[in-house]
């Protein structure tokens, strides 16, 4: 079995990220729901409060500098807001900072074991994704074929005549004009029912 090339001891950085998303209030940073990733949802609130707390400095380029020294990419994230922000690094997650000591300053992280059976399953959570989103988007078509049921390439165009239907008295009586929608379009006085479907 192939291992990990590890230091004794996590980097400070490391250490003191890890216990910032932990305490941190989860309205501004938290990890996200699979434990695999932290999301800081209010990148003002985090930069003033809580980074000068752990660092010394409040510059959220800085924080943001170290972590890619790290080898942390950022990610997209389906529930963040416009201004938010999530970090992945395959040895930074939820519950296990025994993991920490695995992550080098350099760049990305080994490809070992551990590292590999980390990019398949974000490949498959990406797989389900997709998958949820193909069924909404099918069930998205489905709507949509039900409010217009008859294809658009079937429906009348603007300016061709209207003649899915005639009003009570045949449209033998108006004058073509009347019959299509377009620049040179009429109302038909209220007692002449017309009807489009």
């Amino acid at each position: 079995m192939e291992t990990t090339p590890f230091e004794s001891t996590p980097a400070m950085f490391l250490r003191k990220t890890y216990e910032l998303v932990n305490t941190c209030d989860p309205n501004v940073a938290t990890w996200s729901d699979d434990g695999l990733s932290f999301v800081i949802e209010d990148i003002m609130t985090f930069q003033n409060e809580f980074v000068p707390r752990y660092f010394n400095h409040q510059k959220m380029s800085s924080f943001v500098r170290q972590l890619n020294l790290y080898g942390f990419r950022k990610v997209k994230w389906d529930d963040l807001t416009e201004h938010g922000v999530a970090f992945h690094h395959p040895y930074f997650q939820r519950d296990r900072p025994d993991l920490l000591r695995c992550i080098r300053k350099g760049g990305a992280p080994p490809r070992t074991a551990a590292g590999v059976e980390d990019l398949r399953q974000e490949v498959e959570r990406l797989q389900r994704q997709l998958d949820n989103t193909r069924s909404e988007l099918r069930g998205l078509q489905s709507i949509v074929q039900r409010i217009l049921p008859q294809p658009v390439s079937e429906a009348p165009s603007i300016g061709s005549p209207l003649t899915t239907c005639e009003p009570s008295g045949g449209l033998s009586g108006l004058r073509p004009e009347l019959w299509s929608v377009g620049p040179n379009y009429v109302d038909l006085p209220i007692e002449e029912e017309l009807c489009l479907s």
